[in-house]
């Protein structure tokens, strides 16, 4: 019995220790921990630490099973031995004890009629049980670890990384979105690029501090910048230099400059080409858009605005005198005056954030342009569908929060449309990802007066809804949960929880675990996730360069 547990055993690792003999071994839905012993001279070979993984190789049931080390004791042979010191003369040979650990048990690898199956621990474990040292392999099965997708970094043991159990994230586990927490400087943002750098699925990352734009420019993307009047009248080239400038990238416009297609350049860096949309919006295309965006319009207004708009032909924003007047003679009602006040109100407001109707001067290297302006229109969606893209939030963020939702939310509702449409025309499902890094500044914050905020909040709430079947994922990180709403924290299914604190953690049922994550180093966290075989894994991220 024995031997052919330890030949199970050895299938799978290295033999070295055994289930306890001197102490009783029960485990069950409140307990999961049991007792091992590791002879001395394996734990000088072994150099167990709190987290390995150690397997048991059940005498009697004939099952395996993955434990991580809790707990470790060790014992001098007068402890052991109930024998009171007479004196603190020093003993070598005394040392010389078993090693006892305490394992809490993760997984079980259960045999019927041939066909395996990892499911959790639930077999008694036999005293004597051989105990052995994993190899990658049944570390990464007994894990449950995706085969294939995006990996993140390496699965970690105490401090170490085991260089060969990759931890990634797999296109069902985006499908379920997710979200990582973590403090300034835990890493974040480092694991979102290495998504974005890493990733072979077309994405979408909005970045309201231009993080992503080197990123963007090595991975051979797309940047797309909604641009407002203010940085719309520098020219195209004086606006380029001053992005690239602040985005500390050695991008040369005369040199590096490939091609100009309208609003869409085209440079060459090193061994890829990237792209750089500017673009704006026109009132003709958004203005039912911004009925349903800004909260400036009551009820009634918005409604009797998007009934102005059906009934007239609509142009720049700077004709709606014009535009209203046509409106209301061809729709044949009386509208109340605080209504009419409301809408006209709205739209002063609208017109003031100064990012409607743009046109913007084209220059190419050889400045042989220079004195030509171009209408800033929305970019093709479906193009962006098939790339990966950076939206720069930055420039429009100056112009306040009602900017730069109203971009925010049309370039998001554009794509969850295209997406829509093609789901309910029965077209292939390609699948898609949207990232938001700061994701708490996409929210109404309970410590500021955000009302503007709440459309964008609706929009994204709908696309994690309403995504999966439709082949949107989305990844959102935040250093602050709390600004969250309780459905994003529902709906997110696998949660990435770095350095953080215990408010942090106890937003998403992590709190567990704040002893360990709030001094935790730069990308170590802990991944929960339904995808995996094991609640909870710890994993070091790997450091995008």
């Amino acid at each position: 019995m024995i031997s052919e547990a330890k030949l199970r055993a050895n299938n799978y690792g290295k033999v070295v220790g055994i289930a306890s003999r001197v102490s009783p071994i029960s485990h069950g839905e409140n307990n999961k921990e049991v007792e091992v012993e590791i002879p001395f001279e394996n734990y000088l070979e072994s150099r167990l630490i709190v987290d390995s993984f150690l397997g048991l190789s059940l005498l009697i049931p004939g099952t395996l099973i993955l434990g991580r080390i809790k707990e470790v004791s060790r014992e001098d042979l007068m402890s052991l031995s109930r024998v009171p010191a007479l004196s603190v003369n020093e003993d070598p040979s005394s040392v010389a004890t078993p090693l006892r650990i305490k394992v809490e048990l993760i997984s079980e690898l259960i045999d019927e009629n041939g066909v395996k199956e990892v499911v959790p621990p639930s077999s008694p474990i036999d005293p004597q049980s051989p105990v052995f040292l994993p190899n990658d392999d049944f570390v990464k099965t007994m894990l449950g670890l995706p085969i294939d997708g995006i990996e993140i970094g390496k699965v970690v043991e105490g401090y170490r990384r085991r260089e060969n159990v990759e931890a990634r994230i797999s296109k069902e586990m985006l499908s379920h979105h997710i979200l990582v927490i973590g403090t300034t400087g835990s890493g974040k943002t480092n694991l979102l690029k290495t998504i974005y750098s890493k990733s072979d699925i077309p994405l979408i990352a909005f970045d309201i501090q231009g993080d992503y734009i080197r990123t963007a420019i090595r991975e051979g993307g797309r940047i797309v910048i909604p641009m407002s009047e203010d940085y719309a009248k520098m020219g195209i080239v004086p606006f380029l230099k001053l992005v690239f400038g602040r985005s500390s990238v050695d991008i040369n416009i005369d040199r590096d400059l490939v091609n100009v297609d309208g609003q869409t350049l085209t440079f060459s860096s090193g061994e890829k080409k990237f792209k750089v949309t500017l673009m704006g919006f026109k009132f003709s295309k958004v203005a039912k858009d911004l009925a349903d965006i800004s909260t400036l319009f009551s009820p009634q207004g918005a409604y009797f605005f998007k009934l102005i708009i059906d009934n007239a032909i609509v142009d720049n924003i700077s004709n709606w005198e014009k535009i209203e007047k046509e409106g209301k003679n061809n729709l044949h009602v009386n509208i109340h005056q605080y209504t009419l006040s409301n809408i006209e109100r709205a739209v002063k407001i609208i017109q003031e954030m100064r990012i409607l109707d743009l046109k913007i001067k084209l220059s190419d290297p050889g400045m042989t342009l220079q004195h030509k302006s171009i209408e800033l229109d929305e970019p093709s969606y479906e193009e962006l569908l098939k790339e990966k893209i950076t939206v720069d939030l930055r420039w429009i963020m100056e112009r306040g929060i009602d900017a730069s939702v109203t971009a925010a939310y049309i370039i998001m509702n554009r794509i969850f449309k295209l997406k829509d449409n093609a789901y309910k025309q029965g077209k292939e499902i390609l699948p898609y990802i949207m990232m938001f890094d700061e994701a708490h500044e996409y929210f109404p914050q309970s410590r500021k007066n955000e009302e503007g905020k709440e459309s964008l909040e609706r929009l994204i709430n709908k696309i994690m809804r309403l995504g999966r079947v439709r082949g949107i994922g989305t990844i959102l990180a935040t250093h602050r949960p709390e600004d969250l709403n309780d459905l994003i924290i529902t709906l997110t299914n696998s949660k990435v929880a770095l350095r953080a604190d215990n408010d942090a953690l106890r937003r998403v049922d992590m709190e567990e675990y704040s002893k360990i994550l709030e001094v935790s180093p730069p990308g170590f966290g802990i991944i929960r996730t339904f995808a995996y075989r094991a609640h909870n894994v710890f994993l070091r991220s790997d450091k995008f360069d």
